[in-house]
């Protein structure tokens, strides 16, 4: 084992530096568009496909009448980077008047916000 150590090789991947900051240039770049969800002041609901809890929470949402729009985590991360998702559900509240927003993560912390705050 110790020989096989001493005889293993790194490999560096040559030009894989210079695409990784193409491709996160071109993802601040999406993210910095008009239709940016702060610029709007938009209900988000971060939300991934297998997550039980994402179900109950859209359910709640459409039964309080909640304008929202769903966002797929694992298909959006730089959207998630941006708002510092952890995990799912987590419900991004907007206020369109000062661009702040609101976060709230897990399915009982959504439920108690439109308990709270939504007709």
């Amino acid at each position: 084992k110790a020989q096989e150590f001493k005889d293993r090789k790194t490999y560096a991947f040559q030009g894989l530096g210079a695409k990784l900051d193409k491709l996160a240039k071109r993802v601040d770049e999406e993210v910095k568009e008009e239709n940016h969800p702060v610029k709007e002041g938009k209900t988000l609901l971060f939300t991934t496909k297998t997550c039980p809890n994402c179900k109950i929470v859209k359910e709640m949402l459409n039964n309080k009448h909640v304008d929202y729009q769903v966002i797929d985590a694992e298909e959006n991360e730089a959207l998630c980077d941006e708002f510092e998702i952890m995990q799912a559900p987590t419900l991004v509240v907007v206020h369109e008047e000062d661009k702040t927003y609101d976060k709230f993560a897990n399915a009982s912390n959504i439920i108690k916000y439109l308990n709270d705050n939504i007709a």
